[in-house]
């Protein structure tokens, strides 16, 4: 939370690595990129003759920019939310605080904006496309989890732990578990320098929204000692399971 806290501080200063997120947060668009210097000395290139290497275009690297702005904008605001989560109290809901349900409505907004993006645009050739689509669609829709679990958002009719329970098992099996599977299917790995790109654009960002459910779920009572009675923490050992299969499928790339 400490890192966060200054994570928000750094998300405005335009020197800042991180003001990508504040550029996000405004609608920043590939076509904005116009208004940026490609900085990138390329004519130390000149001397390939035989072979030349490929590089970037400016507009792939203002994509990129955008996409890590827009993940790491989702991490940022799921750890506020996480902080200001109040598990239940003899057995029943603690009404959400402004704070959390401030928080937490940021965050929505940042899902839909993230998808929205992911939706528009091709973050690789091929079937290596469909999967990180795949990871950051997990990704949103474990965003989508923490806040029905910590504050019943979207609005609930009728709030309650059963309902929140339902639902967020609900999402857990039929959108995230899904998109995991989609991801395997696609998942094409034939070397280490696949695996480096995998790891820290898209595994870490979804292992650390999953470590954030978890600890939530189990706030809440639903941990996994409880896979085997509580529908949640089952849906949640069931993801864990379509996980690990992809960080296994990763690792044997690594070990070959």
């Amino acid at each position: 939370m400490g890192r966060v806290t200054r994570m928000v501080v750094e998300a405005h200063n335009p020197y800042a690595a991180l003001s990508v997120v504040s550029w996000a947060d405004s609608d920043g668009s590939i076509d904005d990129g116009k208004d940026m210097a490609d900085n990138r000395d390329l004519s130390i290139l000149s001397q390939q003759i035989l072979y030349q290497s490929k590089v970037e275009s400016k507009q792939d690297v203002v994509q990129d920019a955008l996409r890590r702005g827009r993940i790491h904008g989702l991490l940022i605001r799921s750890t506020l939310c996480v902080d200001a989560t109040k598990g239940p109290k003899k057995g029943k809901i603690v009404k959400s605080s402004d704070e959390l349900e401030k928080r937490t409505s940021s965050l929505l907004d940042c899902v839909k904006a993230c998808t929205e993006f992911v939706d528009k645009h091709t973050l690789a050739e091929g079937s290596a496309g469909e999967c990180c689509k795949a990871l950051i669609r997990a990704t949103t829709d474990l965003c989508r989890t923490l806040a029905m679990v910590s504050a019943g958002l979207p609005t609930l009719e009728n709030d309650s732990m059963e309902e929140r329970e339902k639902l967020a098992a609900e999402l857990l099996q039929s959108r995230v578990t899904n998109q995991l599977k989609k991801a395997k299917e696609h998942l094409t790995v034939s070397s280490v320098k696949d695996v480096c790109f995998l790891l820290p654009n898209y595994v870490v960002p979804l292992f650390a929204l999953f470590r954030m459910c978890s600890n939530t779920l189990t706030l809440f009572g639903w941990g996994k000692r409880k896979r085997t009675t509580k529908i949640c923490a089952g849906a949640m050992a069931d993801l864990a399971l379509a996980f690990a299969g992809i960080v296994e499928q990763l690792q044997s790339c690594v070990e070959m």
